[in-house]
């Protein structure tokens, strides 16, 4: 129903809506020769694909930059800032679409980070401070930016203060602290979250990630998203897409886990915006597969139905003596190798894993039962329990005992579990529970 209603446009406006039905994408504005581009993300490889441009021939006199960018909860129209080289027009607040630019609100200053609340207050951040527009859907928007009857920035309030942010914003509303629900503006920076709270006083929080998150490149994070009240930001290197998990925040102490949900490319001269009140994209959205005994397999989409959660594919039996796919796609390939036991009555069991393809740059790991050993490359590693191996930006592995809450086949009741846990590209996770003859494993 919120998405029907988005379609509508502001009745102060002629500028087009982005259409928030089924699944938008993420989207980025990004600075190309002639002009800026709103360009929608390639889920799988990170790449973006042109939605419209925004030629700086569009406006008179001719813009000089366009960022600071997000879509309305409200309107769901494309709000940006624009800045222009001509002094006595400084900055604005802007609506875009493929055909027109309006001119809503002048600005005290410019801003490259901005981003709504889900009331439809317009936040953006000019060198420390924090301004807000609330209804900014209700106000007209003009063709000329000379016009006198375009909106002043006191409209915008008082400032506050909160310190230095990153490169791009969202607002979220969260309970943080004993404070209750509050909204707070989530940026990255330094390799750390930060997070600051609009408030009287302002205050401002730097978060390291956890010890067991994917830590944050360095650099910077010129596009941040929110989905649904979820947060995500995008390394401008090309380092790939975190989320900042907004439920593991601690402020006391000062961390936040943080995870890669998916590939990015080197980006400059961006802004991220997207839809935010629909749903996070699928592909951002942890996947498990589970392998088990004979071996039966768990899928990435099933659903059993429990917690009001939809019944998705089914579990799977493979009896079958042979090597098959596990996961194929172009980055990641990772296939089971089946072998008969002399506990199998004559199916086949998991023998080994192998984990392959680009995201690995060419290396191969081959993780097999006490029988089969563990081998990256030609060398054999993990040969002690416990015992670790490491190679830098590629793979973090540890062999160890488990207790019986980490078995993954739910009809096996051992006292002792024997399991490599493995770090890889890309956010994918292994866990396998080792055997004398056979493996379990569960792909994340």
């Amino acid at each position: 129903a919120e998405a029907a209603l988005a379609e509508t446009p502001s009745p102060a406006s002629r500028v087009a809506p982005i259409s928030c039905l089924g699944e938008p994408r993420p989207m980025q504005v990004v600075g190309e020769s002639g002009g800026y581009a709103v360009r929608a993300l390639e889920l799988n490889s990170g790449e973006y694909a042109d939605v419209f441009g925004v030629p700086f021939s569009r406006t008179t006199p001719q813009f000089k930059s366009l960022n600071g960018c997000a879509v309305g909860p409200v309107d769901s129209i494309a709000y940006c800032c624009m800045k222009f080289q001509q002094d006595d027009l400084g900055a604005m607040v802007v609506r875009i679409d493929a055909e027109r630019v309006e001119f809503v609100a002048k600005m005290p200053g410019w801003s490259y980070k901005a981003a709504f609340g889900s009331d439809g207050t317009f936040w953006f951040v000019s060198g420390r401070k924090i301004y807000r527009i609330p209804q900014i859907e209700l106000l007209p928007g003009f063709e000329n930016p000379r016009s006198a009857s375009i909106a002043d920035a006191s409209i915008a309030g008082p400032p506050v203060d909160v310190g230095r942010t990153g490169n791009d914003i969202v607002v979220v509303n969260a309970e943080l602290d004993d404070s209750g629900m509050q909204e707070y503006v989530v940026s990255a920076r330094g390799r750390r979250v930060v997070v600051a709270h609009a408030a009287d006083p302002p205050r401002l929080w730097s978060l390291a990630p956890t010890a067991s998150s994917q830590a944050l490149p360095g650099g910077a994070f010129g596009a941040a998203w929110s989905f649904a009240n979820r947060v995500f930001l995008a390394s401008n290197k090309g380092d790939g897409i975190f989320e900042a998990k907004l439920g593991t925040v601690d402020l006391e102490a000062g961390t936040v886990e943080t995870e890669f949900v998916g590939p990015s490319v080197v980006s400059n001269k961006n802004d991220g915006m997207n839809c935010m009140k629909v749903t996070a994209p699928m592909e951002w959205n942890e996947g498990r597969c589970v392998v088990w005994g004979e071996p039966h397999i768990r899928v990435f989409d099933y659903a059993d139905g429990t917690e009001g959660g939809a019944v998705g594919a089914p579990a799977l039996d493979i009896f079958s003596v042979g090597t098959y796919w596990l996961v194929r796609s172009e980055p990641v390939h990772i296939q089971g190798r089946y072998e008969r036991t002399q506990w199998s009555n004559g199916q086949a069991a998991t023998a080994a894993v192998a984990i392959g393809g680009p995201f690995l740059e060419g290396h191969t790991l081959i993780v097999g039962s006490m029988a089969g050993g563990v081998v990256w490359d030609a060398q054999r590693i993990l040969q002690d329990l416990p015992s670790s191996f490491e190679v830098e930006g590629l793979l973090r592995a540890r062999f160890h005992e488990d207790d019986p809450t980490a078995e993954l086949d739910p009809n096996s009741a051992q006292a002792i579990v024997k399991s490599v846990d493995i770090e890889l590209p890309r956010g994918v996770k292994l866990s396998v529970n080792r055997w004398a003859q056979h493996i379990d494993l569960m792909i994340t």
